[in-house]
């Protein structure tokens, strides 16, 4: 069973939940991981440390899942919510075990 799909697998169809033949036959080249819900664990809470050394609010909604608000960040900055979000890519990639998938 497919627990997580990567946004590249998702493109192709996979889902969250299907069986791990369906997606094989939808994305020939998936790769297979097994699951290390310690080190999902670990990024997520160091993906919310970064989150909040920047000052904005962070409200968890799932264990990879965010809201945030940095509307007062954003006011008392010259930085825009791209120039946020660049520094929250930049530091995430130092995270042990993390392995991005950027679409920008």
């Amino acid at each position: 069973m497919i627990l997580a799909a990567c946004p590249l697998a998702k493109k192709e169809g996979v889902q969250t939940g299907e069986p791990l033949w369906q997606a094989q036959q939808k994305c020939p080249d998936l790769l297979i991981r097994k699951p290390r819900m310690q080190t999902y664990i670990d990024i997520s809470l160091g993906i919310c440390a970064i989150i909040e050394e920047t000052g904005a609010y962070l409200e968890p909604y799932s264990i990879d899942e965010f809201f945030l608000d940095v509307t007062d960040l954003l006011k008392r900055s010259s930085r825009t919510p791209f120039d946020l979000a660049s520094i929250l890519k930049s530091a995430s990639i130092d995270l042990p075990g993390f392995m991005p998938v950027w679409d920008w």
